[in-house]
This record gives C-alpha cells, sequence and structure tokens, in this order.
C-alpha cells in the first residue's frame, strides 16, 4: 500500500508540474487568446430590421498555427481583367512564396461593373492563393448592373445587388459577407460593403453595423484589425470628384460612434482610393484617425505597380511591410511597427508624434497620385449620386403588384420590419419613391415596397387605339377585376371572373371596354383575349409605331455570331428538334426532373441549374443523372460539397457534352424565347422567382404562347406557366439572361 501511495503521489506531482508549465506558457500575453479561443471563428450574419438570422460561424474553423507570429498578405483593387491578369498573378506567385497564414482580398477584385463573366474571372485568379483567404466586396463587385448606359456605369437594383453578394459569398465559402476570426491573441474582423439602397460607393447595412458593435463589446480585450474596402474618413487626401464620402467607408458618423466606444480597435487596412506608395498619403500622420487606429492604405493592381502589403501579428504589435513583385523586393522605408494603440513602436528615441512629422515632412516631396489612380472612379461616382436619387416620377404616380408575382412584404422602412403583405394585382396609389422602393400608405402608415415588385405608369406615354373584339376577364373569383375611368384612373366599378366584356381600344397596359352604358378601363392582364384578336390589334400597333424587329429576325440575329465554329467552319444551321419534337400544345415536349428528387441527395434544394442542363441535354437524348451533371457544372465539388451553380459553368458543361453550339445571351427579350423555342432548341432562363429577395433559380423555356411563358420549373418538378409581366419582372433582375442548349 505503501509503494501504490508513492507511485500515484509521484504521478499526481509530474501532472501537476506539467500543467504548471503549460498555463504559464500560455499566458505570456494579456492579450494572448486561450487555446480553444484560437481556434474559434466569431459568427457573422446578414441582417435586416425585420428579422435578424441567427448566423452561424462565417468560416470554417481553421487551425491557427500555435507560434509567435501570424502572417498575412493584403490584396486591394485588383480589378481583375486579360490586361492585368499577368501583373496580379505575379502578385499572387509572390505571396504564395512567402507561405503566409491567409490573405485579406480587400474589395474591387471585379474590374468594373460585376458581370458573370468578370466575377469568373476575379474567382478563378485569386483562388490561386495557397493560404487561406478572407475576402470582402468592394463598390466595383456588387453595385452595378451587368451594363452601362453609354460609357457610364448604371446602379444595379437592390435584388440585383443582393444577387451579387450572395455570389460573392458562396464563391468563397463565407457564411456571410461580414465575419470575424481569431489568429494569435488577435480579432480579425472583415466588412464587406453591403448596403443595398446607399448613394455613397462604399456603404455598411444597418445589419453589419449591429454585428459589428455586438462582435466588438464582446471582445474588449482583445486587439482588433478590421479589414473593409474603403478607408475611415481624413485619413487621406480624397480627390474632388468623388470626395471624401464618395472615398471614405459610411456612413462615417455611426462607424464613429462604433468605433470610439471600443479602443481595442488600432488598425484598419483598406483600398480603394488607389494610394501607391509614392503617394503622400500612403504613410502619413494623416493615417492615425481619431489618434486611435492606424489606416494601412493598399495599392491597386497594374502593369506598372505590382505592390501590396504583408501584416506580421505578434504578441506586442504588428509589422506593416510593403513589397514590390515587380522588383521583387521589399520597400524598406515603409516597414513600420504599429502598437495595439495605433502609434508606432519605435526604437530611434523619438515619440510616436515626432516621428510621424518627420514622415509627413518627407512626404511633402513626393507627388499626391490620389487623384489620378481614382480617375476610373470620379465618373462612376458622379453618375452613382444621380442614379440612386429619385428620378423623374409623374406627379401622379400609380402602380400595381405585378401580376403573377403572388405575395410582396411592405415594410416600414427601406429593408426594414414587415407591416403586411400585398398581392399580386393590386392597385396602390405612390406617395413618394426613394432609391429602389415606393412609398405608400397602408393602413394609416408609410410603408415601403421594392420597385421591382410594381408595374407603374411611370415613363407610361402610351397612346389610346382602336381595337374591337369580346374577352371574357380572367381573375381570382375571390377578389374581381376594378374597372377603372382611365388608364391608371379612379375606381368606377367592378367585373367578376368568367364575365364578357366589349373591348373598343387598347392603351398601354390597358384595354378600354364598353361598361353600363359609359366606357371604363381594366388591366390587361386579368382579361382573356381571342387569339385573332389579340394579333389584329398587335397589328394595328405595328402600324402605327415604329416597325418593330420580328422574334424570328431577332432569333436569327441571336444566331449570327454561331454560325461559324472555332476554325471558322460553317455549322448547320437548321433547327434541332431533338429526339422528343414537339407536344400536340406547340410546346418542346423537354423531359421534367425534379431537383429535390431523392436520387439527388440532401443537397437537391440547390440544384436548380444542374436539373435544367440535365432536362435540356435528355431532350436531345443525353441522358445523365442530375448529381454528375452537377458535378460537371462545378456546382457540387468532386467531394460532393455544394459550391454553387453559375452560368458560364452551365455553358461549358453543355458544350463539353457535345452542345458546341450553345450560347449564353442577356437583355433577351420573350419575343426571342418564342423564336427560339419555336425552331425547336430549349433555352435555360436565369430568373428569380422569389419575391425579390435576391434567390436566383433556373428553369427550361419550352415555349411560348397564348400570352405566357411556360417553362419546366426544377423546383416542383413539372410544367409552369407565367403571364409575361410576371415572367419578365423575374427575369429582369438577372439582366434578362439565358442559355441556349443546342448542339
Amino acid at each position: 500500500m505503501i509503494k501504490n501511495n508513492s507511485f500515484f503521489s509521484g504521478a499526481r506531482f509530474y501532472f501537476l508540474s506539467l500543467l504548471l508549465i503549460i498555463c504559464l506558457a500560455a499566458g505570456t500575453s494579456s492579450f494572448a487568446a486561450s487555446i480553444g479561443e484560437l481556434n474559434k471563428d466569431i459568427a457573422g450574419g446578414e441582417t435586416s430590421a425585420s428579422e435578424q438570422k441567427a448566423s452561424s460561424s462565417a468560416l470554417d474553423s481553421q487551425a491557427v498555427k500555435e507560434k509567435n507570429k501570424y502572417e498575412m498578405g493584403l490584396l486591394a483593387d485588383l480589378h481583375i481583367c486579360d490586361t492585368n491578369l499577368k501583373a496580379v498573378n505575379d502578385v499572387i506567385a509572390a505571396i504564395n512564396r512567402m507561405g503566409v497564414d491567409s490573405t485579406a482580398i480587400l474589395g474591387d477584385s471585379c474590374k468594373e461593373i460585376g458581370t458573370e463573366k468578370e466575377f469568373d474571372l476575379a474567382v478563378k485568379t485569386i483562388r490561386k492563393l495557397k493560404g487561406k483567404i478572407f475576402a470582402v466586396t468592394g463598390n466595383h463587385d456588387y453595385i452595378y448592373a451587368d451594363r452601362k448606359n453609354g460609357d457610364k456605369k448604371v446602379r444595379a437594383s437592390a435584388s440585383v445587388k443582393k444577387h451579387k453578394l450572395e455570389r460573392f459569398r458562396e464563391a468563397f465559402g463565407q457564411k456571410s459577407n461580414y465575419f470575424a476570426q481569431k489568429a494569435n491573441g488577435y480579432l480579425l474582423i472583415f466588412l464587406s460593403a453591403d448596403a443595398l439602397d446607399a448613394k455613397p460607393l462604399v456603404t455598411l447595412s444597418g445589419g453589419a453595423l449591429k454585428w459589428l458593435e455586438n462582435t466588438l463589446s464582446k471582445n474588449k480585450e482583445m486587439p482588433t484589425i478590421i479589414f473593409c474596402h474603403a478607408p475611415l474618413e481624413n485619413t487621406f487626401k480624397a480627390g474632388e470628384k468623388l470626395g471624401m464620402r464618395g472615398s471614405s467607408a459610411q456612413p462615417a458618423d455611426k462607424l464613429e460612434d462604433i468605433l470610439k466606444g471600443n479602443k481595442q480597435v488600432f488598425m484598419w487596412a483598406s483600398g480603394h482610393v488607389h494610394i501607391k506608395p509614392s503617394g503622400k498619403h500612403y504613410n502619413s500622420s494623416a493615417n492615425l484617425w481619431k489618434n486611435q487606429i492606424r489606416v494601412i492604405h493598399n495599392a491597386n493592381i497594374n502593369n506598372s505597380a505590382k505592390y501590396f502589403n504583408t501584416l506580421t501579428l505578434t504578441t506586442e504589435y504588428v509589422i506593416v511591410r510593403t513589397y514590390d513583385a515587380d522588383k521583387n523586393s521589399w520597400l524598406k522605408k515603409f516597414e513600420r511597427k504599429v502598437g495595439h494603440n495605433g502609434k508606432f513602436v519605435t526604437g530611434d528615441g523619438k515619440d510616436d508624434d515626432e516621428k510621424d512629422k518627420d514622415d509627413e515632412q518627407e512626404k511633402d516631396k513626393d507627388d499626391d497620385d490620389e487623384d489620378r489612380d481614382k480617375d476610373d472612379d470620379e465618373q462612376d461616382g458622379n453618375d452613382n449620386d444621380d442614379k440612386d436619387g429619385n428620378k423623374d416620377e409623374p406627379v401622379d404616380l400609380k402602380g400595381i403588384v405585378t401580376p403573377g408575382l403572388g405575395e410582396v412584404k411592405v415594410r416600414d422602412g427601406a429593408w426594414g420590419n414587415v407591416i403586411g403583405k400585398l398581392y399580386s394585382g393590386k392597385f396602390v396609389d405612390i406617395k413618394s419613391v426613394e432609391g429602389d422602393w415606393y412609398i405608400i400608405d397602408y393602413d394609416g402608415k408609410k410603408g415601403y415596397i421594392l420597385k421591382q415588385a410594381m408595374v407603374t405608369n411611370s415613363g407610361d406615354n402610351s397612346k389610346l387605339k382602336k381595337m374591337e373584339t369580346t374577352a371574357t376577364v380572367d381573375v381570382n373569383p375571390a377578389y374581381g377585376l376594378n374597372v377603372r375611368d382611365g388608364a391608371w384612373g379612379d375606381k368606377i366599378g367592378k367585373l367578376s371572373d368568367g364575365a364578357k366584356i366589349e373591348i373598343i381600344g387598347e392603351d398601354g397596359d390597358w384595354y378600354k371596354i364598353k361598361y353600363n352604358g359609359k366606357t371604363g378601363f381594366v388591366y390587361k392582364a386579368y382579361v382573356d383575349v381571342p387569339k385573332a384578336s389579340a394579333k389584329r390589334a398587335s397589328d394595328d400597333k405595328n402600324k402605327d409605331d415604329s416597325p418593330a424587329k420580328p422574334a424570328a429576325a431577332e432569333a436569327k440575329n441571336d444566331d449570327k455570331d454561331k454560325s461559324k465554329d472555332s476554325d471558322g467552319n460553317s455549322k448547320n444551321q437548321t433547327a434541332a428538334n431533338g429526339t422528343k419534337g414537339f407536344e400536340k400544345s406547340g410546346l418542346l415536349n423537354v423531359p421534367e426532373r425534379a431537383q429535390r428528387a431523392k436520387e439527388n441527395g440532401p443537397l437537391g434544394h440547390s440544384l436548380c441549374g444542374p436539373t435544367s442542363l440535365a432536362m435540356a441535354m435528355e431532350f436531345y437524348g443525353v441522358d445523365k443523372p442530375t448529381v454528375k451533371v452537377a458535378k460537371e457544372t462545378k456546382t457540387l465539388s468532386a467531394g460532393g460539397g455544394w459550391q454553387g451553380t453559375y452560368c458560364g459553368n452551365i455553358l461549358t458543361a453543355a458544350k463539353n457534352n457535345g452542345f458546341k453550339g450553345s450560347y449564353q445571351k442577356e437583355n433577351m427579350t420573350i419575343d426571342s424565347l418564342k423564336a427560339i423555342t419555336e425552331s425547336g432548341r430549349p433555352v435555360i432562363a436565369n430568373v428569380n422567382t422569389q419575391g425579390y429577395w435576391g434567390s436566383g433559380h433556373y428553369m427550361v423555356v419550352t415555349g411560348v404562347k397564348d400570352g405566357k411563358v411556360y417553362v419546366n420549373d426544377p423546383w416542383q418538378g413539372g410544367q409552369r406557366t407565367y403571364s409575361f409581366a410576371s415572367f419578365k419582372a423575374q427575369w429582369a433582375t438577372r439582366n434578362e439572361r439565358a442559355i441556349v442548349v443546342q448542339p
């Protein structure tokens, strides 16, 4: 017994000694995180005033190396395109040689307006980085529509912006576009520009600001670095055209309130203003915001400038260094040690203020190249302030909730709390316009409805045209069809479902009818007009207006550039009707598939793109399992993980399966869909089917007839029809984008 007790006493002493050593090692710094915290991410999530979603971690937990330092690369304003691709690749190669732990992508990775082509190239290039990637958006990544007005960029609608933000999040495997990561005793916070209805180029949403405030309040003792596309106000000289508001992170006042209440934030890394090392404000006393936060400016990358910064996170300070990837050398004079108070840590006997003054005097000799670097954004900035303002609208603005859309949410502010719903066909008086929103009177309260959910009299300069025919009211029996005293006029009566009416004219979206011995107007979407009469009215309209391009001619032009292959050889342009051909109804007999079928597994709910392509290929006789097609479209990784679906990948998969003539096109029309499907070719349309809340979807268009668009919807696994107005409203959010599948 004595021997055993002696043994356990010795073991107990050994164990306690070992535990003491571990505890001492873990406590070398008051700022060091516990081992458990070291590997823990902070949850981030997109929120709105109405619904704050419980978000899981924004990134999968990573094992941070236990060492005395953590190294990061910083890349900003890559604007990746064919002309600067070599320069970007040179910079990425240099970072990979350094073996950094991670790289922060600080926004504006896309060349100009964030089209799918620009975005795909940016993601493909950035993925060449070997370490962990943390990415945030810049204005060029999400705020612009995929088209330009002449040479000017155009602001996208809220739903398109939300789609591009979601696309960005999915591409980089992040569960949110704002998130945090703990590394070597530091809290790293990543903030994307994500506001949907703001004028300044780089604006954080209310949800992001609230998340930031909450996250900082829970980590008061941890030194914090924030990564964002734009710098803090007044830490540089802004160009005259963009001004400080367009050049810095917004809303500046709310950011100031949050940051001043959290002194642990000591560094802010950003790009946006394209300041190179030769610029006066690349490293100057102006970079110290409110005597608290050191702003680290990062240069843009082009063929003549391949500069980037690195951060080395030690227990006492952060070392900032600048590297020239063109000369493969460090710029020694820009090496800085920044303490946890935002001040420089020096060894020359001078205090921080004295060193800053010396730096400022030295920099005064350099040219301030910031304004020249931002020339490409100046026009963008001016245009944006105009584009997001209220356009000229009729004084008496009226609208109808887009027919076929279903219910639309009414909010108490832009992306605010939901206070009610309106249903398709509801007629409303619009009181005012605010950005992407129409403001209405809803039960005595101020209600906000997204513009894309409404058809209005804005820009309706139509004239009354003669038309004589009888028709039938086709409306929900529970509501009936209102009769008005003019197009967009006041209500004078109501017609029941199935009522026969006599049409005597056509005025834009309205029919003029005989009503109770007088005349009235009814909305066209709820009237079933005989096909012959509709055609006759259309012919009359074309005589009155300028000649319209026939649908067949448009389809022919769509194919004009497809008549030869890459070697210049002529391709067969005869209609390929596929193995299934046409149904008696005149629609393409495309086989139906359901994306949520059991064989597609738990990720089936996200396989609309591959399912649509599988249906189109099976129409031609190529029958493949949907999951296999999903891997070919890169929707699923080789290991079965979900990666998102992009039009470019669907097109590539179609061509790899022998459909070499397939092509993708934007700004298409319903007339072109009609002509293409009538020539025997199915079309995969990229739409938004969830009431404009940013959810993308793919469907196969099988035909257009009798005022309706017919589709095979993979979500429900069957045929579905849309009115022209409803389909166009949902298609427009994706720039009328579609893929024509053909041999």
